[in-house]
């Protein structure tokens, strides 16, 4: 079990996740105008 590469792992995930939210976002402003 390395630690620090499951960390680094979930660290990856959460900032991959919170781009694709963060461009949904900006998807969903840019339909609206």
């Amino acid at each position: 079990m390395d630690l620090h590469r499951l960390a680094v792992g979930i660290f990856r995930n959460a900032i991959s996740f919170a781009s694709e939210r963060a461009r949904f976002r900006n998807f969903r402003e840019l339909s609206k105008a």
